[in-house]
C-alpha cells in the first residue's frame, strides 16, 4: 500500500504518465492526497494539471515550483487529515 499522500509528475520518465498514475491511486486507493506537479509554460502541461485537479488532485504545481510551496501544500492536507489541537 502506498503512502498517504502521492506526488506525481504530470509526464513521469516511465511507462506511466502522471494522469495515469492519478486515475491508477483513484481506482485503487480513492482516499489517497495527490499533489500532481507539471512541465510548466506550454498549454498541453496547463491541462494536464487542469485534468488533475478535475480528478482530485488536492493541488498542482506548474514547474518550476518552490520547495517551500509545496511544503506548505503538504502540511495544509495533512493539517486536513489530522487537525493538530490549538496550542494552549
Amino acid at each position: 500500500m502506498p503512502d498517504t499522500d502521492g506526488d506525481t509528475d504530470g509526464d513521469t520518465d516511465g511507462d506511466t504518465d502522471g494522469i495515469e498514475t492519478i486515475y491508477q491511486f483513484r481506482r485503487d486507493f480513492p482516499d489517497v492526497k495527490i499533489i500532481a506537479t507539471s512541465g510548466g509554460g506550454s498549454r498541453e502541461w496547463v491541462e494536464r494539471l487542469t485534468v488533475a485537479r478535475r480528478m482530485d488532485a488536492q493541488r498542482a504545481f506548474t514547474k518550476p515550483c518552490a520547495w517551500a510551496d509545496i511544503a506548505a501544500a503538504t502540511q495544509e492536507i495533512a493539517q486536513e487529515i489530522v487537525p493538530l489541537a490549538p496550542a494552549s
